[in-house]
């Protein structure tokens, strides 16, 4: 089997793309190690650029390790990754004849391929899928990781801090899309990596860093001009038929449509996902092949040691949990051990004060990278996941199950799927609730277990690629 893999950044930096990138790396893993009958390829588009030669082109990009995966970049790509960089461009997201000519191109060339899997469009113009029609004999999947089907921003949040219902598509879009993308700027300052990337040298690195400054300093000037009527008025037309387009592109060209939680396909049907052609495939893990059956062991003086990972962001629901702690009564909190471990900046530093003199004690860690995870859950008795907007399933929860330390959630998104237990989660945003919930536990640790008892089983990477093979077939 000939199997290509599409996602806007490559699979080997943990630094782009987030929890899918780490999701894919651990696909590519898998398949290369156990099942030598898959050809693995690998396309990426929207983050390499060539001021020199501006020609939309494929090249070949040698990936460290991976001699045995070819992966390619589209250098040059109309639409810029990820997709808040393509804000400006919304016209060309939805249709760009070049972006549909490059992909049908690399596909034609480079295959046959017996399956092309999507994990997000980002990078391309949705119009793009299109060239399925050209390849009758191949298997099209799309794996829905966040909301860019449906919503421009991709995580369905709204300007004014909240989830975003609204189906009015183009009249609240806009208003979330203020930001001025100067495209030349941004252009030249992505054409640095694909450069240190091709003739690297720490002459050029140097070189680049200064430069680098001056292009961010313009950049950030260019960006706060605000966006002209003009401009508005054209982004409006298009984000109006948005969501027309993708979803209807998506039902077209797809033979199947994957999502990746429960609640992430009860949010794409209701958006018109076609119910025959979705299914649920919660992604696979590497912590599944080690997870912990039982909550880690509690301290004899019954200190609860409790976690938050993730970024200051008002979406994770870090500056809710920031007012629940302050709001924790001073009983509860001297049984608490808190860490938290969020990468925020200057702006978000200022957006928050917390009151740590009455835990036991206190941990920060600003921000972490992913092989520190085991250490920083090894002896965690309680993980907090208070999103607040349809987080589609957290990479952290699964990580903090398979660690022995059970997850607290908000009912949004798909983390409350990993355990049936109601104790273990809360309506998103109210406060009290997650207090009461917070002192439970500390009251009761020795109720932690119960979410072990509750907890639908992890997926292993050899499950997944099993049931990922069946869907290519």
């Amino acid at each position: 089997m000939r199997l290509l893999l599409y996602n806007w950044a490559p699979f080997n930096n943990p630094a782009r793309g987030s929890g899918v990138t780490i999701y894919l790396k651990n696909v590519v893993d898998e398949f290369l190690l156990n099942y030598p009958d898959v050809e693995i390829c690998f396309l990426c588009s929207g983050v390499y650029y060539d001021v020199e030669d501006r020609s939309l082109r494929y090249e070949e990009l040698k990936l460290a390790g991976y001699d045995k995966c070819k992966a390619y970049a589209i250098i040059n790509s109309p639409i810029f990754a990820p997709a808040y960089l393509s804000f400006a461009q919304v016209g060309d997201v939805l249709y760009n004849r070049e972006s549909e000519k490059i992909l049908d191109q690399f596909i034609r060339e480079q295959g046959p391929f017996d399956a092309v899997h999507f994990h997000n469009v980002e990078g391309l113009a949705v119009n793009a899928l299109r060239c399925r029609k050209h390849y009758t004999k191949t298997k099209f999947v799309f794996t829905i990781h966040n909301y860019y089907a449906f919503c421009p921003q991709v995580n369905m949040w709204k300007h004014t801090g909240e989830s975003c219902g609204d189906d009015n598509t183009g009249v609240q879009c806009v208003k979330c899309m203020t930001d001025h993308v100067p495209a030349e700027k941004l252009r030249q300052k992505m054409a640095m990596t694909y450069t240190l990337f091709k003739n690297y040298s720490p002459e050029l690195e140097d070189k680049f860093k200064i430069r680098g400054k001056r292009l961010d300093k313009e950049y950030r000037n260019e960006e706060k001009r605000p966006l002209t009527k003009s401009e508005t008025d054209m982004m409006g037309e298009c984000l109006k038929k948005y969501r027309e387009i993708f979803v209807g592109t998506l039902n077209e060209f797809m033979d199947t449509i994957l999502a990746v939680s429960n609640r992430v396909m009860e949010i794409a049907v209701e958006k018109g996902i076609r119910k025959d052609k979705i299914r649920v495939s919660y992604i696979g893990t590497r912590a599944a092949d080690f997870a912990k059956k039982s909550c880690n062991h509690i301290d004899s003086d019954a200190i609860l040691s409790v976690i938050f990972m993730g970024y200051q962001r008002h979406d994770k629901g870090f500056f809710f949990l920031m007012d629940v702690l302050n709001k924790i009564d001073k009983e509860t909190a001297e049984k608490i051990d808190l860490t938290i471990a969020a990468r925020g900046n200057e702006k978000s530093e200022k957006l928050w004060k917390l009151d740590t003199e009455k835990f036991h004690s206190y941990t920060f860690k600003n921000g972490y990278v992913r092989n520190e995870i085991p250490d920083l859950l090894r002896d965690k008795n309680l993980g907090i996941v208070p999103a607040l907007w349809e987080d589609n399933l957290p990479q952290i929860a699964i990580e903090m199950a398979a660690n022995g330390t059970p997850v607290l959630c908000s009912d949004m998104g798909g983390a409350k799927e990993l355990c049936t237990n109601p104790l273990f989660c809360f309506p998103a945003g109210d406060t009290p609730a997650c207090i009461k919930r917070i002192k439970y536990f500390a009251d009761n640790p020795q109720d932690l277990d119960l979410y072990y008892d509750c907890l639908r089983g992890l997926t292993t990477m050899k499950d997944h690629i099993k049931e990922l093979l069946e869907v290519y077939q």
